[in-house]
């Protein structure tokens, strides 16, 4: 085992994270203990209560985006159930006036254009059209999954942004970034 190659590469990560000011990063199984983890982490780094509400309320939505939505899978002995494996990343402007809240994970391939539809459905919903489409999504037991993706919306009160990339013929790693401004909170 070479150190140098380690210790460059820690100390990369390390530079990466101070240039893209990086709070918090975690990636592998959204147990219930990481995400209480990770809130009590936002919650120290918030500079106000409500910032800290709306960015926690927003990566608890991703979280369960990913328990949902993830390809890869384990089982939590403290959850007594299969979770979905990924990466979560929260990261702020220098001045602090915004955050974005990243998320990551696997997916099939054949979930990217619905997925795809349903984002660029909700993003040109405005508020009321939004709180609409809740309720009627909470009526529709077989599409529920939709109501974490408005709720984001509604928290972070700007546009879903996301891609994929492709990683082989089965799988594509599907990102979805949100942006919560000072000033929306």
């Amino acid at each position: 085992m070479n150190s140098n190659i380690h210790s460059s590469t820690t100390y990369d990560f390390y530079k990466l994270i101070q240039e893209h000011h990086i709070l918090l990063a975690f990636q592998g199984m959204m147990t219930t203990d990481v995400l209480t983890m990770m809130g009590r982490n936002v919650k120290e780094q918030a500079d106000s209560d409500l910032a800290g509400k709306r960015i926690f309320g927003v990566m608890v939505e991703l979280v369960q985006n990913i328990n949902l939505y993830s390809a890869e899978k384990d089982y939590s002995e403290s959850d007594k159930k299969m979770v979905g494996k990924g990466i979560v990343v929260i990261a702020t402007n220098a001045d602090r006036s915004a955050f974005t809240v990243n998320s990551g994970n696997m997916v099939e391939n054949d979930e990217v254009a619905q997925l795809r539809q349903k984002i660029d459905y909700i993003n040109q919903l405005n508020n009321e059209q939004l709180r609409g489409y809740f309720r009627q999504q909470l009526r529709t037991p077989e599409d529920q999954d939709s109501t974490g993706l408005v709720g984001v919306l509604r928290k972070a009160k700007n546009p879903l942004q996301y891609d994929f990339i492709p990683v082989d013929e089965k799988h594509s790693f599907f990102i979805l970034s949100v942006l919560i401004q000072d000033n929306n909170l």
